[in-house]
């Protein structure tokens, strides 16, 4: 077990990451890339958003590695997902891991329902670095028992400490891509949730920001940390719902919303007691985005129906989903298709569950 202290944690955090990729950042540009690992191009990222449930789930193609970015449910799911069907879903992120031949898994902070699918999605015999904003012991029996079989050994789980990221800490790599942590374990609350780590995965002038379930204050430490790194402001940008769009504790607030150039939002979720995501903050993503796309409805407070013009999108709403980041430009492809999405699933995906259009 090791702990990335703040002094070590360039080091250790760009080999977490990095798996057989070149150090430095990539090129911004929108022709096709060198792929480090071998003679093909990478001309794209693939970032996929599984409909879970309640709960989040999201899967990185990398060159030669898969990145696990949470993954976890507390049940339920748009798709019906019985038990069956969650296996079949943690199945196909097997299939896919075996298929890269590595991977790295990353929790964005210890609340079940992100990461208590991950002993059965992820190949221990395959992973080789495990990163945690929240101490192992805070992560439940089978998830600890699950690390004491990773490829990498006892040296592959890394606990960031406070505060311990800076954006020169977070030269993260994926290919040619460029993953940077803005903040993790963000320290000043007994609660999980604000020490969310906050990951922006870019690739040329295209980025996927993926927020755990972080506060107001984790958002604003976020935010701080962007100074450092110019491009974020600037890429074309789809932000993943925090906390699965909650408004509580300033989560989704204004100024976090308005610091990105925005394409599309997506909420992992389903209708429960939560009511996740609150129509208030998708009204808010409906303020900073101004698209005029066809009128669609987005699920909010629970079964209410907002009408909007934007690319705001859900997985109860809209199923499985593919954000394919190209360097120039980005699309987002669904299992249930809405005007906000590109077009459908590629069949030869093979997911799991319902595909029926609902538009």
């Amino acid at each position: 077990m090791k702990r990335i202290a703040t002094t070590a944690a360039r080091t250790l955090v760009a080999l977490a990451l990095a798996g057989c990729a070149g150090a430095g950042a990539p090129a911004r540009s929108t022709s096709p890339q060198a792929n480090a690992i071998g003679a093909v191009e990478q001309t794209s990222v693939d970032v996929w958003m599984l409909d879970i449930g309640q709960g989040s789930c999201v899967v990185v193609d990398c060159p030669g590695r898969l990145i696990v970015f949470d993954c976890g449910s507390s049940g339920g799911s748009s798709n019906e997902l019985t038990r069956n069907n969650t296996e079949a879903a943690t199945a196909w992120v097997r299939e896919r891991a075996r298929a890269a031949g590595a991977l790295t898994v990353l929790v964005s902070h210890a609340d079940a329902d992100h990461y208590n699918l991950i002993a059965e999605a992820a190949p221990a015999e395959l992973t080789d670095r495990v990163l945690l904003a929240d101490p192992l012991h805070m992560h439940g029996a089978a998830f600890v028992e699950w690390t004491s079989n990773l490829r990498g050994g006892e040296d592959a789980v890394l606990e960031f400490t406070a505060n311990a990221f800076s954006p020169a800490d977070s030269d993260l790599q994926c290919g040619n891509a460029r993953a940077d942590a803005l903040i993790a374990n963000l320290a000043g609350s007994a609660q999980t949730n604000p020490h969310s780590a906050v990951v922006a995965l870019s690739f040329g002038d295209t980025s996927v920001v993926l927020p755990g379930d972080a506060h107001g204050a984790t958002e604003r430490a976020a935010i701080a940390a962007m100074s450092s790194l110019p491009h974020l402001s600037s890429n074309q940008t789809v932000l993943i719902g925090s906390h699965h769009g909650a408004g509580t504790e300033g989560s989704n607030s204004q100024e976090w919303i308005g610091a990105w150039r925005l394409q599309g939002a997506i909420f992992s979720m389903r209708p429960t007691s939560y009511q996740h995501p609150t129509c208030e903050v998708v009204r808010r993503f409906d303020a900073a985005m101004n698209q005029r796309l066809a009128p669609h409805e987005v699920t909010c407070d629970g079964e209410e129906a907002h009408q909007t013009r934007d690319r705001i999108l859900t997985t109860h709403d809209n199923g499985h989903m593919l954000v394919r980041l190209r360097g120039d430009r980005l699309s987002i492809y669904c299992q249930r298709r809405t005007p906000g999405c590109a077009g459908r699933l590629p069949a030869a995906a093979r997911l799991p569950g319902r595909t029926a259009p609902t538009a």
